[in-house]
């Protein structure tokens, strides 16, 4: 049994430490309207990892529609040139988890001095996210790079 005084003090320590909920309610800040580009307030970065409510979005033409039937291509600088449907991949090589920080390359653009043209990013376009799916180093492996492989170029739906 413990007594009052030690039962007190770890009742502090344990509120002290707690995951902030001040900001629990605050929401990302939105620069202009569309498409959307959405800022996430300096506070949810106090964690690990960013929650996904409050991730930051950078987009030039707003959210693409995808059709499950789309195929990502691996061509160019390969010898066996190949095509995969979302699922394919996941059904054709290990599942990786990894943690890595996500930032837009505007990040502080509101910072410069003299101002630049753009989105006057404070330091909110940025998180730290968990993604999980092949490998890169995988994909590219099973195309077989070309001995003068030297760059992948990407070009997203968007």
């Amino acid at each position: 049994m413990i007594d009052r005084r030690t039962f007190l003090k770890a009742t502090g320590l344990a509120v002290a430490l707690r995951p902030s909920l001040a900001h629990a309610e605050e929401q990302l800040l939105r620069f202009g309207g569309s498409p959307q580009n959405l800022s996430t307030p300096l506070a949810w970065f106090d964690r690990l990892v960013t929650p996904t409510p409050v991730f930051f979005v950078r987009s030039h033409f707003g959210p693409p529609a995808l059709d499950r039937a789309r195929k990502v291509a691996i061509h160019g600088g390969v010898k066996t040139p190949l095509a995969f449907t979302a699922e394919e991949l996941r059904a054709s090589f290990p599942e990786v988890t990894v943690t890595a920080v996500l930032q837009c390359a505007g990040n502080g653009r509101s910072l410069h001095a003299p101002r630049v043209p753009g989105i006057q990013w404070d330091n909110g376009a940025m998180g730290q996210a968990t993604f999980t799916g092949a490998r890169l180093k995988d994909v590219l492996a099973k195309a077989v790079l070309d001995k003068d492989a030297a760059h992948v170029h990407f070009a997203g739906a968007d």
